[in-house]
């Protein structure tokens, strides 16, 4: 229907984000990967892919060509819908997670929210063959995560009526200089710096 929608970011959520274009919203569900890649008020281009339910008819939005890849791969997973297979891009970019399938690492992947170990075990077993250079993209060297404990710290903030680009200032500054905090503490953290703009 749409290969990719380009215009204006006028609003970023958890989940989704909403692309101004002639005069038209478009609402697109969308990774955490994705939106840390987009601002409000400036121009981006997303690849597409309409998802029809029997109750529902939704577009989603990618960053690039390789993250839809990835994202097909995972949606053709048995058991594995749009919504496990956003929790796992919002984990792990497509390179560490064209890793952790290579290297047959359940566990790791089973830390993406709503991954169990059989889960990530089928995910493994059914995209191994599939994953690779040609299919998905360069081969990584090393993990390039993006932690649960960063997601949760910014769901935190931006409910607190911080904005997208607020909270994740704050919580890369902090993130940076406390390595080891967890979620709470990333959050008070955090909170210290933006009290202070």
């Amino acid at each position: 229907m749409f290969g990719y929608i380009k215009g204006t970011v006028t609003e970023i959520f958890l989940d989704y984000v909403i692309i101004e274009n002639s005069d038209i919203g478009f609402k697109l569900s969308t990774s955490q990967f994705t939106n840390r890649k987009l601002e409000i008020g400036k121009e981006a281009k997303l690849y597409t892919k309409l998802n029809v339910r029997e109750d529902d008819i939704s577009l989603l939005g990618f960053a690039d060509r390789r993250e839809l890849k990835m994202y097909e791969l995972l949606n053709s997973v048995s058991k594995v819908g749009p919504k496990v297979a956003f929790s796992v891009l919002s984990t792990y970019d497509t390179d560490s997670l064209q890793a952790i399938i290579n290297n047959s690492d359940a566990t790791l992947l089973s830390k993406a929210p709503g991954v169990g170990k059989k889960t990530a075990e089928r995910i493994i077993l059914e995209l191994r063959d599939k994953v690779d250079k040609k299919a998905v993209g360069m081969q990584p060297s090393i993990y390039n995560i993006f932690e649960a404990d960063t997601d949760e710290a910014l769901e935190v903030l931006m409910s607190l009526g911080f904005t997208k680009i607020e909270a994740s200032r704050a919580v890369e500054s902090a993130k940076a200089e406390n390595p080891a905090s967890d979620t709470s503490e990333l959050i008070k953290f955090a909170l210290g710096k933006l009290s202070k703009i």
